[in-house]
């Protein structure tokens, strides 16, 4: 049976990711501060698909803690699922922002594939974003900090040392999820969470490093690159 580390495990998309994964017979082990939702969620996911199940309190903001979460994990883990975002409209929070975002997320894949034990871990799966291929930022941190994520991880690909592990960028576009609330989506280029996930699952298959959902994205982001930053500046 193949195992699966979930870390953000509380999000929309990963929980919708824990369902697929449940169904095709992985045992989950998932991480996040909500240890209630976790319960609730390793209640239903054991119930419903009679799978194993564990859970942890993992705050990706505690970077001191990090490296013995990672210490204490089962050493049998196929995949390490990364869905962690932070998003504020106005920036308020920019080093929560950072935090969540990229430097979380960075320790965390660092810590796993540096432990030598991890012998069984084959993919290495982030959720970034479309952001970060916008190419004219303007000074948005949620934007800066997935386009790190997203460099950190094209950089990873490369290491000779892991040359057994796939590394998965997955960026999607507008989702409808917790996070994205305060920001009132709608529209033909909306998804949802579980699209989203069925996708990412589907990308397992694949050696593709990095996946757009849709994959439309990439063309719009192309786009959006050839539009003069003037133009741009009057949009925001």
């Amino acid at each position: 049976m193949s195992k699966a580390l979930i870390i953000g495990a509380n999000s929309d998309i990963a929980f919708e990711f824990c369902k697929i994964l449940s169904a095709n017979k992985y045992s989950l082990i998932l991480a996040s501060r909500n240890m209630a939702e976790l319960h609730n969620k390793k209640k239903y996911l054991e119930n419903f698909y009679k799978i194993n199940c564990k859970i942890y309190y993992l705050d990706i903001e505690k970077f001191n803690s990090l490296e013995n979460f990672i210490h204490n994990l089962d050493k049998d883990i196929n995949l390490a699922f990364l869905s962690t975002g932070y998003l504020e409209k106005n920036e308020v929070n920019k080093k929560k922002i950072e935090n969540v975002n990229y430097y979380g997320p960075k320790k965390i894949i660092e810590n796993l594939l540096l432990n030598k034990n991890f012998k069984k871990l084959k993919h290495v799966v982030a959720i970034s974003s479309v952001a970060a291929d916008r190419k004219k930022i303007l000074n948005n941190t949620y934007a800066l900090s997935k386009k790190r994520l997203s460099q950190f991880l094209k950089d990873l690909s490369k290491k000779p040392f892991i040359e057994n592990i796939i590394i998965k960028d997955i960026k999607p576009g507008y989702v409808l999820t917790k996070m994205t609330n305060n920001l009132s989506l709608s529209g033909p280029l909306i998804s949802s969470p579980s699209f989203v996930a069925k996708k990412i699952f589907k990308s397992l298959k694949t050696n593709k490093r990095e996946v757009y959902i849709p994959s439309y994205w990439k063309l719009i982001l192309i786009i959006y690159n050839l539009i003069p930053s003037i133009f741009l500046k009057s949009m925001n």
